[in-house]
């Protein structure tokens, strides 16, 4: 069975992202969307370090030799 790639529009993207930023704007819902894109958050003396939950998937392309 092949498998088809879906490629996500950036049209798509944007309405996502848009989406999760109304969220934001509603206290009660404001945990959830941090939930949702960080992974965690380190708290040192003089830097704060947020590390998001975020995937890249290259398909093809590079042009490697």
């Amino acid at each position: 069975m092949k498998q088809e790639n879906e490629l996500i529009s950036l049209e798509s993207i944007t309405d996502y992202l848009h989406y999760y930023r109304r969220c934001l704007q509603d206290p009660s819902l404001s945990k959830q969307v941090v939930e949702k894109f960080v992974d965690r958050v380190i708290i040192k003396t003089d830097t704060i370090e947020v590390f998001f939950k975020v995937s890249v998937v290259s398909i093809g392309g590079g042009g490697g030799s």
